[in-house]
Formats: structure tokens, sequence, C-alpha cells
């Protein structure tokens, strides 16, 4: 259990998170990044994030009327939300990007390639290497030496001065400034007002309040329709899934999966074979599967439980539910939560539930609302920045 949590905490949808983008000051690593010769702001808008193994940039990084530095490196860019398409172009190129079917093509040629963007947060993040092939751009990736896990992206056109390691060097003081900036930002000192000799405070007997206890949902669809309503619920509340999809469910539902990656969800694996070899070939095949439909792959799976230890020595990471729970025909939302909540309820740990069936969308938007009036903080398994 403790590999699992430990793993999905890292994946975004290998898995691919998110959902807002919440940067540690110090613990965890910290993404610069620079245009040619010019080094970005540092904040949550600007840092880059993986995703299935690739590293993702903000789309107006590629602008100079939204990336920091006004740096202009000859591309402009669109996004429409009604389209929910992200556009790259030039006089010469066109890139967009569907983040609904998760496909990525020249609007000019028809060529297409294996590759998509991601919403994080509200921000539409593209693939930096493929952007940077595409319009003949170079990047870099570098460790700096003057900040604990600091790193520098840098995407440089034919304008550029400096190589990385003089432009590192260059920079290091403005690394710094740009750090204690954001620092300061995400750990603001507490200001202490003045007042004149205050009374005693009584000592506070009362209880002190637990903090809320993350949950992270699992969803086992039984149809394409309610597989849609599913998602249609969690992109208006704002909330990040994992979804279980056996092979042949991803094959019928492509589409639906290529909307998952590209919004953030982590799509993983259902298999459930007669042996653990048998479910380990079609958790396989399931792979393949989901190269095919949305160019990504996983490592969460939802299998049997007297197979879960050998698929793991296989390299599985094993989705081991808190509780399962699908609503009855006909079953009332505030029903259904109130008994998932008392069941959940007496843990006071994080928990991971896996609703099931074909009434989910009809509990959902009382069940997402009760746990947050309650004890629980709805959490998806993000992909953060690494």
């Amino acid at each position: 259990m403790k590999r699992v949590r430990r793993v999905l905490s890292l994946l975004l949808c290998t898995v691919m998170l998110a959902a807002a983008l919440v940067m540690p000051a110090a613990a965890a690593p910290l993404y610069f990044t620079s245009l040619n010769d010019s080094l970005e702001q540092l904040t949550a808008e600007t840092m880059p994030v993986w995703f299935g193994g690739a590293l993702y940039v903000p789309l107006s990084l590629f602008s100079p009327t939204t990336n920091t530095t006004r740096v202009d490196l000859g591309l402009n860019v669109s996004y429409s939300a009604s389209s929910n398409k992200a556009t790259l172009f030039n006089l010469r190129k066109m890139l967009v990007f569907d983040l609904n079917e998760g496909t990525c093509y020249s609007d000019l040629t028809g060529e297409e390639f294996a590759a998509q963007a991601i919403s994080r947060g509200g921000r539409v993040y593209v693939p930096v290497a493929v952007v940077c092939e595409f319009f003949g751009f170079s990047w870099s990736y570098n460790v700096l030496p003057t900040v604990d896990q600091g790193y520098l992206v840098r995407v440089k056109n034919e304008d550029v001065a400096l190589d990385d390691a003089r432009f590192i060097d260059a920079a290091t003081e403005l690394i710094g400034r740009r750090l204690r900036d954001y620092n300061q930002r995400m750990n603001p000192k507490p200001t202490t007002p003045v007042t004149p000799d205050p009374e005693p405070v009584q000592p506070d007997d009362s209880p002190e309040e637990k903090p809320a206890a993350a949950v992270y949902l699992g969803f086992r669809c039984v149809s394409g329709e309610e597989l849609t309503a599913v998602l249609d619920l969690m992109d208006r509340a704002g909330k990040l899934g994992v979804f279980f999809l056996t092979p042949e469910q991803i094959r019928e539902w492509d589409d639906q999966v290529r909307r998952m990656a590209g919004t953030g969800h982590v799509v993983a694996l259902a298999a459930s074979g007669e042996d653990a070899a048998a479910t380990a070939r079609l958790l396989e095949e399931g792979q393949r599967e989901l190269e095919r439909a949305a160019c990504q792959r996983t490592a969460v799976v939802l299998a049997p439980k007297d197979q879960r230890e050998r698929l793991e020595q296989g390299g599985w990471i094993c989705w081991q539910d808190t509780l399962r729970a699908g609503p009855a025909q006909g079953q009332g939302g505030t029903a259904f939560s109130r008994g998932v909540i008392r069941s959940l309820g007496s843990r006071g740990r994080s928990a991971y539930l896996t609703l099931e069936g074909d009434q989910i969308s009809q509990v959902l938007p009382t069940l997402l609302r009760q746990l947050e009036d309650g004890s629980f903080t709805v959490t998806v398994p993000l992909e953060t920045r690494l």
C-alpha cells in the first residue's frame, strides 16, 4: 500500500494530474525556464510539468505577449475554449493540439504527430520537445548547481548568444533573486499587529480539529454513456480521478480515453484473468491499446486481490481500494453518500474509494459535495514536477 501511495502521488496521468499545481518551496524540485538568454519569472504559472515521461511547458511560454520576458521566438499562440484547441503558428507552419481528441497535427499539411496537450489548473501545457522540433528550435534541460533540486529548461532559436554553461554562470545572481521572490510569495511572513496590552487569552480546551483526510477516487464505468456523464460531472466540479478500463473498453471508448488523458485524469488498466500470468497478458494488451489511443502508458492497474503481489513483482502498481461501492438502482445520492462516508469516516487517514456500476453519475454530485463538507478532501495523484 505504501508503494501504491508513493507512486500514485507522482503520477498524473502516468499519470497525468491534476490539478492545481502547487510547488513546495524547498522540498520539491524547482523548474526555472528561459527563452534564449532571458530568464522567466519563477511562478506556478511558468513552471513545466512532467506527463507520460515527457516534459511539458505552458503554452503561454511561446508568445511574447504572454511570457514574462517578452522574448519573441517568432511564434503566435491561441487557445479556443469552445473547441478546446491550442494552436501555435508562424507565417510558414501551424501546429494544432486538440485537447478533446488528444491529438496533434499540422493544420497546413495534415501530418499527425504522436503527441498531445494537457490541461492543469486551468492552464494549457504542450510537449516542449514536439513544439521545438516542429518549429526548428532547440531546447535543453540542465541541473542548476546553486539551487537545491533546481533545474533549468531552456528554449532557444537562432538568436541565442550564450551556451547553457555560460548562461547559467551569467544568470546565477538573477536565479537567486527569482528563488528568493518565489519563496517569499509561497511563504509570506505573518504580520504582527501592534495592540496595547492585550488581555490574557484563556487556554482553549476545545479538541484540536483534525486536518481533512485525502480521498482518491477511482471509477469503473460499465458504459460509454455513463463514462461521459461522469467525466462531465468531474469537469464541472474541477476534480480529477483514476479511471480503470479493460482493453476492450479502451478500444471502444478511445475518444473518451483521449479526453481523460488530455484533461488530467489518470487512465489506468483493469483486468482479471484466471491467474496472475493471464491477468498480466490482459494488462499488456491494455497497455498497447492505451498507447494506440492516447500515446501514453500506465503502470496503475486494478486486479484481483490474490494476484496483486505477483503482478507488483512484474512492475505493475496495484490499486488497493479502501472501499469499493456502487449505488443500487434507484438509490438516492444522499443515502449512498452517507453510507460511503460512514464507511470511511472512522479511518482518519487517506482513503482509496472505487465507484463502480451504471448509476455513478446519479450520486456523484452529492457524494463530492458531502465528502468536501465532511472530513475529506477529494484529491488525485497528480503528475507533479518531478
